[in-house]
């Protein structure tokens, strides 16, 4: 394996302005905060904040685990769930098409939604957010439409957008307070005609759009997936390990952002403008030997006997990075808290999230379960859904408490 460093972060630190950052009721060390020449906040924290919060031991809620036909708590996958302002949960069942709705105890209330085009039918569904009208907003990845419901399971509106970007519409990820959605049109940043050896990234251009598409505004372009082409004797993409695609979050009415080439998390107001970065002060963590072994076992558990060995030495001529990517999740619990999740190698890790005020300034970290995936975050509650080693999808709401 080769070894290929990581980018550094294009921040330049001038004035630097020493100010205390306080949180969870405990006296925080000093951080760094500091304009560039763009005008953009800089906020560098050290690596000295203890255990803000913590989960509850048991959920207050699950949603799932049962295994009998036609039961709303029955999932195959998850795409997309969230809590609604008064406390009920939502969440999209992908394999059967439906939107389900469950009290705040994970009592099941309405199910809505069937396979097909016809109005209140979907293909592939994700819910996105509820608008500041309640209404509930679910995207169709194949129709390319959102279907507006209400509380109660009705229908309420069906919105066809227009072709905004190459006739493509951006994919709607969340909803922000004033209604735009923010939403991501992919695409790959690579050439025609490729080199042995190259290293490709696709990327993810944001959008903000007016809820009936009417308007849209740029706002980032980030890398994604990363790939290393081989010209032996066909062109053959091989995943690179260890690299974070770009993630994003609603923040009121701003829009947060991480990726494989940034320090840290990234602010961005709904103008599109760069306004503030913030980290926090700790050294990279190196790809080790043991790293790369681990994703190579990885790799092979369902490769046939017979092929294992040339799969390997094709993994082994990927060029590595130096160091892991810092963050691959982001999220905003709605009231000004930043949760953005140090960068998970392995499945089998537990999760760590460094919490951060929206100014930027560093709150602590708390650690959530393997194989839980947040989804929606709140100030004191936290909804995911749980896998087991199976991968069969449980959703799990639980209160977070004082570390």
């Amino acid at each position: 394996m080769n070894r290929r460093p990581r980018p550094a972060a294009a921040v330049v630190l001038l004035g630097i302005g020493v100010w205390s950052a306080t949180g969870c009721g405990s006296d925080r060390s000093t951080t760094d905060a500091s304009s560039d020449q763009a005008g953009v906040d800089v906020v560098v924290s050290p690596d000295s904040g203890p255990a803000a919060l913590r989960l509850a031991p048991t959920p207050s809620a699950t949603i799932g685990g049962v295994e009998e036909e036609g039961s709303p708590h029955l999932l195959g996958r998850v795409n997309g769930v969230g809590r609604l302002r008064d406390g009920r949960i939502v969440l999209v069942e992908a394999l059967s098409t439906e939107v389900r709705l469950f009290d705040a105890e994970g009592g099941h209330v309405w199910t809505f939604g069937r396979l097909g085009d016809g109005p209140g039918e979907f293909r592939q569904p994700r819910y996105i957010g509820q608008a500041s009208d309640d209404s509930l907003l679910i995207w169709d990845d194949r129709s390319a439409r959102v279907t507006e419901l209400s509380p109660s399971g009705e229908l309420r509106e069906i919105r066809q957008p227009g072709g905004l970007v190459e006739q493509i519409p951006p994919r709607p990820r969340f909803v922000l307070e004033n209604d735009r959605l923010l939403g991501s049109f992919p695409g790959q940043g690579a050439p025609s005609e490729f080199e042995h050896g190259e290293i490709v990234h696709d990327f993810s251009r944001m959008y903000l759009t007016d809820r009936d598409y009417s308007e849209r505004t740029f706002v980032t372009e980030m890398s994604g997936a990363t790939f290393q082409v081989f010209l032996d004797p066909d062109p053959t993409f091989v995943a690179m390990p260890f690299t974070a695609a770009a993630n994003f979050a609603a923040s009121g009415e701003n829009v947060l952002a991480v990726a494989r080439d940034t320090r840290g998390v990234s602010m961005f107001a709904s103008d599109g403008r760069l306004v503030r970065e913030m980290w926090v002060d700790r050294p990279p963590r190196p790809v080790t030997d043991a790293d790369w072994a681990a994703e190579v076992a990885r790799r092979l558990e369902d490769v046939p006997e017979e092929d294992r060995e040339n799969e390997e030495r094709r993994l082994n001529r990927l060029d590595l990075p130096e160091v892991m990517p810092t963050y691959d999740r982001v999220f905003d619990d709605g009231v000004g808290r930043i949760w953005a999740r140090q960068y998970v190698a392995d499945l089998s890790e537990t999760p760590t999230w460094d919490l951060f005020s929206r100014d930027g300034s560093f709150e602590g970290t708390i650690r959530t379960p393997v194989l839980f995936e947040v989804s929606d975050v709140g100030p004191d509650w936290l909804l995911g859904v749980q896998y087991d080693e199976f991968f069969v999808p449980t959703v799990r709401l639980y209160a977070l408490e004082p570390s």
